[in-house]
């Protein structure tokens, strides 16, 4: 290291060390600081850093510091609680000054510099930034300084004048101590003198300083006098410390202004006194008034009438106006009495005045608020029952007024009512149920009159009206004879609607009975229809009879059940109903029996249809599969079997799905023959037709499926075969190698690729295993080749059928006769109503002469002004119309012209199915022919021909085998030589790797750096030993390589060890360099090491050294321990100079071992450095015992007096004489004494220890012995603790007892309060205005009682303790005793009174609850009255609901007679206790009065109900008759007679329900007419209305009949007309549907859809044939309405042209296109089959042209063999196109229509077989020559490389090393020479075989070979 190196390291430490001793003082000064705030909160913080991680005590302090609350601390002790907590600290700093760069993490990882920064900034804000002074003291508005600059300015005023004081700063300028002891003197100079300080004594100034302020002045100590006396004392610390003297002295300046104000406060307490009392007297007065008028204005006892009301509002107005005013005044002087009270007391800064409880000014608000809402309720209360009373007036007039009509109505209709003519009669009732419902109308909207009535009663009752008992006697009368009129109401209405519920049920069962009849002519028809869908029609029709056939049952069935509660109500004329329902239920029967055999019939159809087209369908399906099994087999490879075989499969399984259908189809049959059906021979044939095609199908499918079995194994084996020998010719080239690499990666990627290819040919030899399998199964099944020539023999498809007799259903025409109705016109004369007018006045004019009074016929009025109308005497003209009126329509003769329906017989021709025997047309089942199979199979004992076979199983087989083997040897033999030329190239390369690593190392051993270091050399040394050891095993493992080769017995093995012995030379001669390397290494660094180390030893000692002999020892004990914790850091810092010293010693030791030459220097050196070290050890050691000495005596003084002076303390506690006023008190002053005890016994340690102290200094230091001070001390101190402890349990008995009595007090005055509440409580004399109120009140007293009983406990308590605090003589024990008999003694009396007023409240209760029973009884007999007197019977509408409710209410009634009874008994058990018996027995009149009044109101209005209820009956059947009469006239006047078939039918069924309708409601009207006239006859009121508004209903239903007769007439037309055209344009639709299946041009592209076609359009002909008898049936009808006149018979025939020209056409297209397919479907089996041989072909010319013959032998060999396929396949395709030449000529000589397509395909496949054969034939030529071409190629390169090797060794110069090894070389070459001459002329006679030349290089090697020999 240089000089400057030293000097900067010097300096960086010191700079260092100056650094750390700041932050020292700065963490001693603020934990001070911090310690002075934390002492309130009992917390103290030892070491900053650390204590504040978990930001507790950081909380604290700044909450104490604020004054604000910062929420708790978290007391987790997790880093993150401690982050939290720190956090809540800086985010309350944060609101006070700016932080910067410090977060809560470094807090919490105590960061010392960032702490010390955040207590300073605390520091800062809550102590130097408040500190404000003026620059100019006596300017108040001068500039103001703060924080640091004003401390500074306040320091130096305070400072000036003193000597030796210049404050300038926060450093230097405290240094001396004298500006401390300054501040202090100027603030309190009564505590030392000044000028005995002396100014060079620093420590000395600074310490008294520093004590008086604590000692007198409690300004905490936050410095060492050490930390200021030095060069720049820490700025921070000195401006804190100055900061609270600042903040002390002026606390003390403020605390001084505080008794001058003391006696100007006394007179003002006593001003405040005087109007304490003038506010208490004011407010008294004023609450008793308020209070009195509260409760006078509460009161509502009213009179009960206007004038009585108006008196008491005269009085009311009186008070408002003279009376409040004053007092109003007076509550304004008592409030600012009281704020000015407060506003006084508060400028003395006394506590707010409080009055006593009930006299507050918020007593006076709350009863001034209660006075005035008293006030306004009462003046509310006044107006409203003055409005009331009025009100009550009105009403009562009102009720007057009504109850007078009411009382007239109800006698006139009570008069109606029991007039003796007004009842029902059977044969008119709905006459006069009519008349009952317009009474009961009218009565029962009456009912909310009455209801009003009882309502202004009841009102009047409960509003306590004057004149209540008049009106309700008044109101009783006409509510009894309204419930005597709904009574007999009721009663008539009962009866009428059971009379018209029985008329209802006989016009039902009528209608009923008509619906049947109609039924059961549909039900009675044969026909059952031609075929399935007809069948289907008719069955779906047939179901939807059957439902209305069930909801006839169940209406059949309730008539029967409506019977039967007629006949138990016992009415009369039953009879007829009787006879009707019998009548029913035959015809019931009947329509059951008839519907079941209907439905037998059409079943029966249904399933024998349903068979035949099942059967047709079945069989065409078996026709077209044998046909499919039939066709022939032209696979031509596997691919292609393998297609058939799937296309049978399907077939198979198709079969496998079809058969159980076919089952189904049979069992059908079956049952049809079971079942005896008429057609049952002809269902026999169809089965057995349907089985023989089934036997015949499965026949065939087992014959094909064995053929292309056979075939595909075949097929399957060859390609199999083909694909091996492929194979194995390809890797056959590729383990012959003989490349096995240049180098170690290539060959071990050859090595790679042969294991490869090895994996592939052992995982071959599966396939070569499944190949023999597949061989073995062929030649045990006999099949030995293909023969693909075979070509199934084609079937005649028309030997197939035949012509077989069957029965089935044949339409035939016949005549029969049958009634046909025809219309004829008459004219008739007819009633029609027309609207007539009355003349009004006389009028001339107009040719119209008309009277007043006249009659008229209106004509029209279109004309609003002039009406035409026409006389009786038949003139027509106008009249004005103001001059006339309508009056009713009247009945008027007038001819019409009808047309009438008169039914002729007729001979009509029909249609219809007879059974007859015809000719069908049926397919045979085809039977199996013999086919030829597509292989050859061997017969039993034949070997020949598997022998002549070049192409046979077995031999094939052999040859594959044969190839794999050898394939297999050569892969392992190559395999070995591959591994061991690996191994070979490894070794070698490990060789030169290894060599280039030694000759790197000796360059490095031989090369030396001159600027490099001893360091570095050794490091790069040691380096270069650790890679040499491991390079050792590197040796090792080429010496093991060559052991290997040895064992193996490798070829190379010479140069191998050669290698090895080379590599070991050079490892030897590198472990010879290294051993000379480490030689040089061993010096320099050791003896260099030894003097730096000693260096370095000797500057460490004489610094501490220096730091020993300026230490000293201080005058103080702060300044001693500053000192003692300064020499403890300094013998710390000696332990590593001691580590330092003894390895200097090691280090010497070791260098004199090795270097002799350095052994004296070395010694001096030591003996230098261990005497050196001795000193240091002496000095450290005399130094802390004199430090001691200094400690121990400093201790004992400044115990001896803080402890003397704290007895004197606790002296001055234990004789303070202090006053218990209450328990709390008491507890706090022992607690207080108790607290100074553990002080005390907390304190007796610290006796016995600083005894032992100064034994121990005494001891110690034997110059004390002589001077007795310090043992005086020790004696002192011990009789001061004694006479401490006696003064303490003295005072501990005293404050003892005073608990016991403040306690015994409290207990006296919480019984005496409970005691005085329970007397207010037993005051209160009210016993409760309700049952609610007297339970509440008996169960608080019952809860009082129980308070009482459970104090009796504390009473017996209260009395013991006093008796115990008696014995224990305490010393007021008199007093005790009194106060005890006075509590007892009060406590007495309240039980008393609480006796009393249970028994009061046990009866107050009895009558409360007598009195809440009568008050619900009341309010359920107002509400039921109410209900009960209501006139909902005037409203007609839901009146059966209205009388349900109304029984249920009775019942009701009933329900709550019980709760009368028990109000009753309890009123009786009251009276017999004479518990206010006066007003119960008035209670029980007027409850039971109200319950009789109750009765018989309900009763009334029962009966007027059921009056109601008969009266709406009647308007209810005029309303139905005429809404239905709109109804039918609506439906008549309509135009529409159907656009169709359906449509008219559905016009004719509701024109059917339409005149049954008007019928019905002919009869219903004549009744109503009947009974208008009976209630005429009895004098309704409203008879006259009645008879008119009947007979007007009954001529409208008259004139309905002769539209509803026109409409019949014409439906019937068009009927008949849109049958037919429905039937027409069904079989159109038929014949367009079949017509473009019958036109199409579409005759199939291919095979399959001419086939398709065919089998298709077969069908169609058959429907044709079968449709025909339907067209003859639709053209007779057409005849039919022709000959009989249709009005649209024009039309019609037009129609049945169209038809027959629609059949014809149809019938023509079916024939030709018959003709077509047949053609068509013998053109596409030949193109079919020519296109699968041009395919074929095709493939093949591609195949034959290619010019690839193989690159190498193996390639030409594969080639070659599949062109022998190729030819194979030639043959047998040759055969094919002859015959297929054969069936074209056949077609053409037919002249087929694609003759020409057919003879140009023949041609074209002719000419490409022919260019197929040929191309085969050079093909063959060209791929021998390939094949001997690569053949000579592979032999001449065999012999070229045998040539090299034979030159090589002829040319070797290795002539051998003795005589047999000459010998053995010269037989080699002898042979040589003897084999060229034979193998040149093999050669020869090869090239001239083959005609081949030779390559040039070929006779170049030749040449040199003989030369070389």
């Amino acid at each position: 290291m240089t000089q400057r190196e030293g000097i900067h390291k010097f300096e960086n430490e010191r700079i260092k060390t100056l650094q750390e001793e700041r932050l020292h003082i700065q963490k001693k000064t603020f934990t001070k600081w911090m310690n002075s705030f934390l002492v309130k909160a009992k917390m103290e913080v030892d070491d900053l850093f650390i204590d504040l991680a978990d930001g507790i005590k950081l909380l604290k302090l700044l909450e104490i510091i604020s004054g604000e609350k910062l929420g708790k601390p978290n007391s987790g002790r997790m880093r993150v609680h401690k982050i939290e907590n720190v956090n809540k600290s800086l985010a309350f700093l944060h609101t006070k000054v700016r932080l910067e760069s410090i977060g809560a993490e470094d807090i919490v990882d105590h960061n010392p510099r960032l702490i010390l920064g955040l207590i300073w900034t605390i520091i800062l804000r809550f102590q130097i930034q408040e500190i404000e002074i003026d620059v100019d003291e006596e300017n108040e508005s001068s500039e103001k300084k703060s924080a640091k600059d004003a401390l500074l300015l306040w320091c130096q005023r305070k400072t000036h004048g003193y000597q030796h004081v210049h404050i300038t700063d926060f450093t230097n300028s405290w240094r001396s101590g004298l500006g401390f002891n300054a501040l202090i003197h100027s603030h309190r100079p009564d505590l030392f003198d000044y000028n005995s300080l002396m100014p060079g004594r620093n420590i000395e100034n600074l310490n008294h300083a520093f004590d008086v302020a604590e000692r007198e002045l409690g300004i905490p100590q936050l410095l060492d006098a050490e930390d200021i006396d030095t060069a720049r004392p820490d700025e921070k610390s000195i401006l804190t410390y100055v900061a609270s003297y600042y903040h002390t002295f002026a606390r003390m300046k403020s605390e001084q202004k505080g008794g001058k104000r003391i006696a100007n406060i006394v007179n003002k307490l006593m001003d405040a006194d005087k109007k304490k009392m003038q506010f208490e007297h004011l407010i008294t007065n004023l609450l008793s008034w308020i209070r009195a008028k509260t409760v006078e204005l509460e009161k509502r006892n009213f009179p009960n009438s206007v004038e009585g009301i108006q008196g008491e509002l005269l009085a009311f107005k009186e008070y408002r106006t003279v009376e409040k005013p004053p007092k109003y005044k007076e509550r304004s002087e008592i409030e600012a009495l009281y704020f000015h009270v407060n506003t006084l007391l508060k400028s003395l800064n006394q506590p707010h005045y409080t009055p006593q409880d009930g006299k507050m000014i918020n007593d006076i608000e709350k009863a001034w608020q209660r006075l005035e809402n008293a006030e306004h309720n009462r003046e509310v209360a006044l107006r409203d029952e003055l409005l009331r009373q009025e009100k009550l007036e009105q009403l009562n007039f009102k009720f007057e007024k009504k109850s007078v009509l009411r009382e007239g109505y109800l006698n006139e209709m009570i008069q109606v009512l029991t007039d003796p003519r007004y009842g029902p009669a059977l044969r008119q009732v709905d006459a006069t149920v009519k008349k009952h419902e317009a009474i009961s109308a009218d009565i029962l909207a009456r009912a909310d009159r009455f209801n009003d009535l009882t309502d202004m009663c009841n009102e009047l009752h409960q509003e306590n009206y004057h004149g209540k008992d008049r009106v309700k006697k008044r109101e009783l009368e006409v509510i009894t004879k309204w419930k005597e009129l709904l009574e007999l109401l009721e009663n008539h209405k009962l009866k009428l609607s059971q009379m018209s519920s029985l008329m209802n049920l006989l016009r039902e069962i009528d209608a009923t009975m008509t619906t049947i009849k109609a039924l059961q002519a549909q039900f009675a028809s044969e026909d059952v229809g031609p075929h399935l869908l007809g069948v289907e029609e008719l069955l779906q029709a047939h179901s939807l009879l059957e439902l209305q056939v069930t909801t006839l049952g169940e209406t059949q069935r309730r008539y029967v059940r409506q019977g039967e509660a007629f006949k138990r109500g016992d009415y009369k004329d039953t009879s007829q109903l009787d006879a009707k329902l019998a009548e029913l239920a035959k015809l019931y029967e009947e329509l059951l029996a008839m519907s079941a055999a209907r439905r037998a019939r059409l079943d029966e159809a249904r399933d024998f249809y349903q068979f035949v087209e099942d059967h047709e369908n079945e069989e065409g399906w078996l026709v077209d599969k044998q046909r499919i099994c039939k066709a022939g087999i032209t696979a031509k490879d596997l691919r292609a079997v393998m297609s058939l075989q799937q296309k049978h499969k399907a077939l198979e399984d198709e079969m496998k799905v079809r058969k159980p259908k076919s089952n189904q189809i049979t069992e059908a049959g079956k049952k049809l023959i079971v079942d005896k059906h008429s057609r049952m021979s002809d269902v026999q044939g169809k089965i057995d037709s349907l089985q023989e095609h089934w036997k015949a199908l499965e026949d065939l499918v087992d014959l094909r499926k064995r053929q292309l079995e056979d075939a595909a194994e075949a097929y399957q084996y060859y390609a199999d075969a083909n694909e091996a020998d492929s194979w194995l010719n390809e890797k056959m080239a590729l383990v012959a190698s003989d490349d096995f690499g240049v180098d170690e990666p290539s060959a071990q990627a050859l090595l790679q690729r042969h294991r490869d290819l090895q994996g592939e040919l052992n995982a071959y030899s599966g396939d070569i295993l499944n190949l023999n399998q597949q061989a073995e199964k062929l030649i045990k099944a006999g099949i030995c080749t293909l023969d693909l020539s075979a070509e199934p023999e084609p079937v005649q498809e028309m030997e197939q059928e035949e012509w077989v007799n069957e029965t089935r259903l044949v339409p035939k025409e016949v005549w029969e006769d049958e009634p046909v109705e025809r219309l004829e016109h008459r004219t008739v004369t007819e009633n029609k109503l027309l609207p007539h007018v009355q003349a009004l006045y006389r009028f001339e004019g107009q040719n119209m002469k008309v009277a007043k009074g006249d009659v008229m016929i209106l004509q029209n009025k279109n004309n609003v002004d002039w009406w035409n109308v026409r006389k009786l005497d038949g003139t027509e003209g106008f009249v004005p119309a103001n001059y006339v009126k309508e009056i009713e329509p009247r009945p008027v003769p007038c001819l019409v012209r009808k047309a009438e329906k008169v039914k002729v017989m007729q001979k009509v021709k029909k249609t219809i199915l007879v059974k007859e025997v015809i000719q069908v047309k049926r397919v045979r089942p085809a039977k199996v022919s013999q086919m030829k199979p597509l292989v050859k199979r061997r017969a039993k004992g034949d070997e020949s021909s598997a022998i002549d076979s070049n192409d046979s199983v077995d031999k094939r087989q052999k040859h594959i085998n044969g190839t794999y083997d050898q394939l297999q040897d050569l892969a392992e033999r190559r395999r070995a030589l591959l591994e061991d030329s690996i191994c070979l190239f490894r070794f070698y390369r490990e060789c030169d790797d290894f060599e280039k690593w030694i000759k790197d190392k000796e360059k490095m051993l031989r090369t030396d750096d001159p600027k490099g270091s001893v360091e570095t050399a050794r490091r790069q040394f040691e380096t270069f030993v650790n890679d040499l050891s491991a390079s050792s095993k590197r040796v090792e493992a080429i010496d093991s390589d060559v052991e290997d080769f040895v064992r193996q017995g490798h070829s190379q093995l010479d140069k191998v060890k050669a290698r090895q012995r080379q590599i070991h030379q050079m490892w030897e001669h590198l472990n010879y360099l290294k051993g000379q390397k480490e030689k040089s290494l061993e010096g320099a660094s050791s003896v260099e090491l030894f003097y730096r180390t000693c260096e370095e030893a000797i500057d460490w000692m004489n610094e501490k050294m220096t730091q020993l002999d300026t230490a000293e020892v201080g005058p103080d004990l702060k300044t001693v321990q500053a000192l003692q914790r300064r020499h403890e850091n300094l013998e710390r810092e000696l332990a590593p100079v001691k580590e330092k010293v003894s390895r200097v010693n090691l280090l010497g030791n070791t260098v004199k071992n090795s270097y002799p030459s350095e052994r004296d220097n070395v010694s001096e050196k030591q003996r230098d450095i261990q005497n050196l070290w001795q000193k240091v050890q002496e000095k450290a050691k005399e130094r802390r015992s004199r430090l001691e000495n200094a400690v121990g005596q400093q201790i004992f003084n400044n115990s001896t007096k803080a402890l003397l002076n704290w007895i004197a303390e606790c002296n001055n506690q234990l004789t303070a004489e202090e006053t218990a006023r209450d328990v709390e008190t008491a507890e706090k002053l022992l607690k207080k004494h108790k607290d100074l005890g553990e002080d005390i016994n907390a304190h007796d340690d610290e006796f016995v220890q600083l005894a032992k102290l100064g034994q121990q200094i005494i001891e110690r230091n034997p110059a004390l012995t002589e001077d007795h001070e310090m043992a005086n001390k020790i004696a002192k101190l011990e009789a001061e603790r004694q006479r401490l402890h006696g003064a303490w349990l003295a005072k501990e008995k005293k404050l003892q007892q005073c608990i016991e009595l403040q306690i015994f007090n409290r207990e006296a005055d919480k019984i005496d309060a409970t005691t005085k509440s329970h007397e207010a409580y037993l005051e209160y004399d009210d016993l409760g205005n309700s049952l609610d109120d007297v339970e509440a009140i008996m169960k608080r007293h019952i809860d009082f009682e129980n308070s009482l009983g459970a104090q009796d406990k504390i009473l017996k308590n209260f009395s013991e303790g006093a008796d115990r605090l008696i014995r224990n003589n305490h010393y007021n024990a008199t007093y005790i005793d009194d106060r005890r008999g006075q509590v007892l003694a009060r406590r007495e009396r309240v039980k008393e009174l609480a006796q009393k007023r249970r028994n009061a409240l046990q009866a107050s209760k009895d009558f409360q609850k007598f009195s809440s029973d009568v008050d619900d009884l009341n309010r359920w007999l107002a509400d039921k009255t109410k209900i009960a007197s209501d006139e909902s019977y005037k409203d007609l509408s839901n009146l059966p609901r209205k009388l349900q409710k109304h029984k249920a209410f009775e019942r009701e009634l009933r329900a709550n007679e019980g709760q009368l009874r028990m109000v009753n008994k309890e009123g009786e058990s009251l009276i017999k206790t004479n518990n206010r018996a006066g007003e119960v027995s008035e209670t029980l009149a007027a409850i039971n009065q109200n319950w009789k009044d109750l009765v018989a109101t309900s009763l009334d209005k029962g009966r007027r109900l059921e009056q109601a209820a008969l009266q709406r009956e009647h308007n209810r059947y005029i309303e139905d008759s005429k809404s239905k009469f709109e109804e039918l006239d609506h439906a008549l006047q309509s135009k529409q007679v159907g656009n169709d078939l359906r449509s008219c039918k559905e016009l004719m069924n509701k024109h059917q329900v339409l005149e049954n309708d008007i019928a019905l409601w002919e009869q219903k009207v004549a009744e109503l007419v009947t009974t208008g006239e009976e209630m005429a006859h009895e004098g309704h009121f409203d008879a006259n209305n009645i008879q008119n508004e009947t007979k007007k209903l009954q001529a409208q239903f008259a004139g309905l009949k002769t539209p509803a007769r026109q409409r019949r007439d014409a439906l019937d037309e068009s009927l008949r007309f849109h049958k037919f055209v429905f039937e027409l344009d069904t079989e159109l639709q038929w014949i367009n549907e079949h017509l473009p299946a019958a036109k199409s041009e579409v005759i199939g592209q291919n095979l399959h859809q001419a086939q398709s076609l065919s089998k298709k359009h077969k069908k169609l002909e058959a429907e044709i044939e079968g449709h025909q008898p339907m067209i003859n049936k639709t053209l007779t009808s057409a005849e039919n309405l022709i000959n009989q006149n249709h009005p649209e018979r024009a039309k019609v025939k037009e129609l049945c042209n169209s038809l027959e020209k629609a059949w014809a056409d149809l019938q023509e297209q079916s024939a030709e296109r018959s003709r077509k397919l047949e053609l068509s479907l013998k053109a596409q089996q030949y193109l079919s089959d020519a296109g699968e041989i041009e395919t074929w072909l095709g493939e093949r010319n591609n195949v034959l042209r290619s010019s690839d013959y193989g690159r190498d032998r193996d390639s030409a060999t594969k080639l070659l063999t599949k062109h022998k396929v190729i030819e194979l396949e030639l043959d047998t395709y040759s055969g094919i196109v002859s015959e297929m030449g054969h069936t074209a000529s056949a077609m053409i000589a037919a002249k087929h229509p694609d003759s020409k397509v057919i003879a140009a395909k023949q041609q074209l496949i002719e000419k490409m077989l022919k260019s197929l054969q040929r191309l085969a034939g050079q093909r063959q030529l060209r791929l021998m020559e390939s094949l001997y071409r690569h053949e000579y190629f592979v032999e001449s390169a065999e012999l070229e490389q045998w040539i090299k090797e034979q030159e090589q060794a002829v040319n070797s110069e290795d002539y051998g090393h003795d005589y047999e090894h000459l010998l053995v070389s010269l037989v080699v070459v002898v042979g040589i020479a003897g084999a060229v001459p034979a193998i040149f002329d093999y050669c020869c006679i090869v090239d001239s075989s083959k005609q081949i030349r030779r390559p040039e290089t070929s006779h170049r090697s030749w040449s040199g070979a003989i030369q070389s020999m």
